[in-house]
């Protein structure tokens, strides 16, 4: 299979419809792609997907607002008030 045949074929087939539920299943199932894609590594060397990243980052964001956690950009500040 000629990937790039198929890339072609399926981009063609995506203009020529009108069908919306088919563009919705084909967006649907890029994304979940996307966000199995490994990005990185985790500290213990295991895969590091990309829905995974941006889960992390959302509990990091929540925890912050939260008071859970200080953000390097109010270290930054405490410490330049300190000097």
């Amino acid at each position: 299979m000629d990937i790039q045949t198929e890339k072609i074929k399926i981009a063609q087939t995506i203009l020529a419809t009108d069908d919306a539920a088919l563009i919705q299943a084909v967006n649907v199932l890029l994304k979940k792609a996307e966000n199995q894609e490994v990005i990185g590594s985790k500290p213990d060397g295991t895969a590091l997907t990309r829905g995974e990243f941006w889960e992390g980052m959302a509990l990091s964001e929540q925890q912050i607002q939260e008071g859970k956690l200080i953000d390097i950009e109010d270290i930054i500040e405490e410490n330049n008030a300190q000097s």
